[in-house]
């Protein structure tokens, strides 16, 4: 695995998808930088990181049956980073489908997006931004406040090496998750559900791509991924394109 750090770019995820785009072969690469002027999330959301940040995208090429799920792609890496995270903050927990939670706060983002190279060959660019602390002047996002990793800023020489540490591991976690991505990575997310969901049983707005929005409980995760959701008539019903938020009472 080629890896590399930058200073600065605008998206670590568009650097990434523009060298697969310009390349034959297989791309295998690890890209953190200091820092973003254009980072995004999920649907084109903007994500501002504050200054003890971790800002990484990695690009991997895909197995052939990754075809057939890959709307699950960003749930089975945002597990798998959750998985990695809890090394520093065990209260870490995943919001369906892909944000890291830390008592009812975001202190995670991860934005899946896939590419084809010169040579028709399916990759992802697997984009994790983690507030490691916030510091000051960080706004809450729209559907949730900031939380972060660790409660006190370590001096620059800690820092440095949380973040050197934290990258090699996402990174190496990110790769295993793609590599394995198929039907057989899924059943086994479905088993570990119940202790990574922010969720779990748990009273949420459920909103849905055409404005619909649901009260109800998060009831586990389904065979592709899908968000398994019971409404206030007892039925349940699988969501593979919806956002949950917290209902507060």
């Amino acid at each position: 695995m080629e890896a590399a750090w930058v200073d600065c770019t605008a998206s670590t995820n568009d650097d990434l998808k523009g060298l697969i785009r310009r390349t034959a072969g297989d791309v295998r690469i690890a890209l953190v930088a200091d820092k973003q002027t254009a980072g995004r999330g999920t649907h084109g959301r903007s994500w501002t990181a504050p200054c003890a940040s971790l800002l990484l995208s990695e690009a991997l090429p895909l197995p052939e049956e990754a075809l057939e799920i890959l709307p699950a792609l960003s749930l089975v890496c945002g597990a798998a980073c959750a998985q990695v995270l809890m090394r520093w903050n065990p209260n870490v927990r995943l919001k369906w489908p892909n944000d890291i939670w830390i008592n009812g706060g975001k202190a995670a983002g991860i934005l899946c997006e896939v590419v084809n190279s010169r040579a028709h060959r399916l990759h992802a660019v697997v984009g994790i931004g983690v507030n490691i602390h916030l510091g000051r002047g960080l706004t809450a996002a729209a559907d949730a406040a900031p939380a972060c990793l660790l409660d006190h800023l370590p001096d620059e020489q800690a820092l440095a090496a949380i973040r050197v540490n934290m990258a090699a591991a996402l990174a190496a976690t990110i790769e295993e998750a793609c590599e394995a991505f198929g039907l057989s990575a899924l059943r086994e997310l479905q088993e570990k559900w119940p202790t990574l969901d922010a969720f779990a049983d748990k009273r949420v707005l459920l909103s849905l791509p055409d404005g619909t929005s649901l009260e109800g409980v998060v009831k586990g995760i389904g065979p592709r991924g899908e968000v398994l959701f019971q409404d206030d008539c007892g039925r349940v019903h699988a969501y593979a394109d919806a956002r949950l938020r917290p209902l507060h009472q």
